[in-house]
Order: C-alpha cells, then sequence, then structure tokens
C-alpha cells in the first residue's frame, strides 16, 4: 500500500518518518539540536538507522499543491488530468480551445505559432537571452507540470491566480512582434477562476532536476538504482527541512516530462470559494 507523503506541517512529517522507518520524532530532534538544524543526509540516516538500500522498494507518493485557472471548471483536468505545457496546447484542452477561438495554432514540429495569417517562428534563446525567446523555452525546455510541496500561500506566487503564464507571454509577443492586441490575458481573465489543486503523485515522477544537486556525477552516468538513491536521499532530506520551516518555507518541484496526474489523484478547490 502506498504511503502518501505530506510536506504541509511537521506532525505529519515526524507521522512519515515514523510510519516508513520506525524513526520517532525525539530521535529527530536529537539530531536537530546536535547539527544546529542541518542536515547531513548520510550521517543523519546513519543517526536515524535508515538502511537506504532496505527501502528503496517502499511505495512512496508525494502530496503537492498547483495552483491554475480555468474557463471551465477544470472540464480538462477533470477528464484528462493534470498535463504539462507541451500537451495542454496540443492536445483538445481547454486552452488550446481558447488560443483557436482567437486565431492562434501553434505547431510544434516546425517550432512555429500561427496568429491569423501570420507566422512568428521560435528560436531558441540568443545568445542567452531567455526573455527574448521565452516562448521557445517554456515548450521545448520547460514544459514539465510544477507544484508546491509546501507553501502558506500558493496564490501569492506571481501572478498564476489570474491567468496561464504562457498565456500572457505570447499575448505580450504577438503585440510587439505584430502589432496585434488581442488581449488574451485580460480575457482570459474576465471568464475564469482561479483553483488550487491537491495533487498526489509516486515518487519516481519527481523530476531529476529537483535532486541534481545531489549527484556525484552528471545524470546520463548514474545507473536506475543510483537515481532511487538519491531520490530517496532527497526526499528524506526535504522532509526534514520541511520540519525545520515548517510554517514558513517554500518547496516547489517539477514532475517527469510526460507524466499525466490523472484526475482520481486530484482534488480540486476553487479558490474563490
Amino acid at each position: 500500500m502506498a504511503h502518501v507523503i505530506d510536506f504541509r506541517s511537521a506532525d505529519a512529517l515526524y507521522q512519515s518518518f515514523e510510519e516508513l522507518w520506525g524513526v520517532i520524532k525525539s530521535t529527530i530532534e536529537i539530531y536537530r539540536h546536535e547539527n544546529n538544524n542541518e542536515c547531513y543526509i548520510n550521517d543523519f540516516l546513519d543517526e536515524c538507522g535508515i538502511d537506504i538500500e532496505a527501502v528503496l522498494e517502499q511505495d512512496i507518493w508525494l502530496k503537492g499543491l498547483h495552483v491554475t485557472t480555468s474557463c471551465t471548471d477544470c472540464q480538462t483536468i477533470r477528464e484528462m488530468g493534470l498535463l504539462n505545457l507541451t500537451e495542454s496546447v496540443t492536445q483538445e484542452t481547454e486552452l488550446k480551445q481558447f488560443l483557436q477561438a482567437h486565431g492562434i495554432e501553434i505547431h510544434l514540429a516546425t517550432k512555429t505559432v500561427r496568429c491569423g495569417d501570420h507566422i512568428i517562428t521560435l528560436q531558441a534563446e540568443r545568445g542567452g537571452d531567455m526573455e527574448q525567446e521565452w516562448i521557445h523555452h517554456k515548450l521545448f525546455k520547460d514544459f514539465y507540470i510544477n507544484a508546491f510541496l509546501f507553501k502558506e500561500n500558493p496564490l501569492d506566487y506571481s501572478n498564476i491566480r489570474e491567468c496561464p503564464e504562457f498565456l500572457s507571454k505570447l499575448d505580450e509577443r504577438i503585440k510587439d512582434e505584430l502589432g496585434i492586441h488581442l488581449d488574451l490575458k485580460k480575457k482570459w481573465m474576465r471568464l475564469s477562476d482561479c483553483y488550487i489543486l491537491e495533487i498526489q503523485f509516486p515518487s519516481e515522477q519527481l523530476h531529476v532536476e529537483n535532486i541534481q544537486c545531489f549527484f556525484r556525477k552528471y545524470h546520463a552516468d548514474l545507473s536506475d538504482r543510483e537515481e532511487q538513491i538519491e531520490r530517496l536521499k532527497w526526499i528524506i532530506k526535504t522532509m526534514f527541512y520541511g520540519i525545520k520551516y515548517s510554517g514558513g518555507s517554500e518547496i516547489t518541484i517539477l514532475l517527469e516530462d510526460d507524466y499525466v496526474v490523472p484526475p482520481q489523484d486530484i482534488t480540486i478547490h476553487n479558490a474563490q470559494q
């Protein structure tokens, strides 16, 4: 049976430590006191008696929060699940339909955006200028599902409660390059509500970028088992700091490239209600 780790409270994290690995709260508190509230992961595992090799096969899931906006009460998410950006603009989603209603089509194969009779060509960042080629960057390099493992008020993050960031940036690009004022952001905001999604997902769906800092070698040189070990170490260390900063931290993650959070693993809350 899967164990779901909830990072939103210290009590829930203490409970997960005990249920998963038999580590009680007092053991963690002693370690925190003796190490100035810092986690040296291999030392922490030894002190807590966690044999990382022995617990690799545990079915561990994580709980997170994702903020979105929708004009259809999240119909796409209820039917298809939570998709990454490239899937959201190519499959029959409400975002794709909204763009089509304003004469916009995105063609990944040719790296172009059609707006009426006009074509915008997307290019990789020229001279490292990501702002200039932000659309290309988001569609081909940074299209992952992102979520908060913890954030006290996820609605405060950037402008995600107003409209999809991609839509806002695309609106700006069309205006700057073509001189066409579609006001996509304003129109979306008039039609949409903001939602907080509670999602849960298998720990193996954490994107490798979340744990890159743990790797002693490049990701391509790691075996599947080595990657499992580093991922579990990252989870345990993040749990430790989730306790340390409980109530005031922000933990964000990315999910694997092609992962879709299925509807049954999503609870939808209207943020306006």
